[in-house]
């Protein structure tokens, strides 16, 4: 078992560090068959904040020599909404689900790590902090969902900056960091009137961005669990982050584009092991 809060009064134990990123399956209901859930370590559900966003206007998506871009805006229902029509599949999947919390206010984070703190089948949260977010802001985030709540906090971090913000964020009482958010990234909508799609990047060559930045944070020996995540595609690319220094990985694309790749992944490293 692998410990993903230390520190925590009750830590969050995971069968194998093979996790699903936020967006790769919903909430848990939007995956292929052929993806196990039950085979993998954990779930992240979300994004999730306290108010219904719409999401970014349509087309969200573009496809790039590289990979894609995908901008989707964090849409969702709100938490009460995503509650009412999820939180009875999370108790019953036989997984462990962490809830990603994508909102920046201090009070609408309190908020909804209040209200997810008893839901059956959540073991942890997940903060997304922002690409452009200070120290500050981080720290004052990671208080407010710490004091609300009873759960242990993940915070995922962008790959710019992230000793200076895992640092702050380990301070302020995070259990785990992520390493790290996807980066932005652009791309040309070639259609009838062409434009600039800003948003997340995929693609196998921005691996080493992530594990550049989760060996600089592996070195600072802070006292909590690392995650890599994103742009994760080969088991040759797991171990590397493994062998940087992540206890866990978060898969995401992979999930769409090869759905059995977690389960056989999972597979892998534990035979290895």
């Amino acid at each position: 078992m692998i410990d993903l809060a230390p520190g925590h009064k009750q830590g969050m134990l995971v069968a194998n560090p093979v996790l699903l990123a936020a967006g790769a399956a919903g909430c848990g209901e939007a995956h292929w068959p052929d993806l196990e859930l039950r085979a993998l370590g954990a779930l992240v559900a979300g994004p999730v904040t306290l108010q219904n966003r719409a999401g970014a206007p349509m087309p969200r998506l573009v496809e790039s020599p590289a990979g894609m871009v995908l901008e989707t805006g964090s849409q969702n229902r709100g938490l009460h909404a995503t509650l009412r029509t999820f939180a009875p599949l999370w108790a019953r999947m036989g997984v462990p689900v962490v809830v990603q919390l994508a909102d920046m206010r201090p009070d609408a984070l309190a908020r909804c790590a209040l209200r997810l703190s008893n839901v059956p089948g959540v073991v942890a949260l997940e903060w997304r902090v922002a690409q452009n977010a200070s120290t500050t802001a981080i720290s004052q985030g990671v208080e407010a969902i710490a004091h609300a709540g009873d759960l242990p906090l993940w915070v995922k971090l962008p790959t710019e900056d992230a000793c200076e913000r895992a640092a702050a964020a380990t301070t302020a009482g995070a259990n785990a960091l992520v390493i790290g958010s996807t980066p932005m990234g652009a791309a040309l909508m070639a259609d009838a009137a062409p434009w600039l799609l800003q948003g997340s990047a995929y693609g196998l060559a921005l691996f080493p961005l992530i594990l550049h930045a989760l060996a600089q944070v592996a070195a600072l020996s802070l006292p909590v669990a690392l995650i890599a995540s994103g742009n994760i595609y080969t088991v040759a690319q797991a171990r590397a982050a493994l062998a940087a220094g992540a206890h866990a990985l978060q898969l995401d694309a992979v999930a769409w584009l090869e759905p059995t790749f977690p389960g056989m992944l999972a597979a892998a490293l534990k035979a290895q092991a």
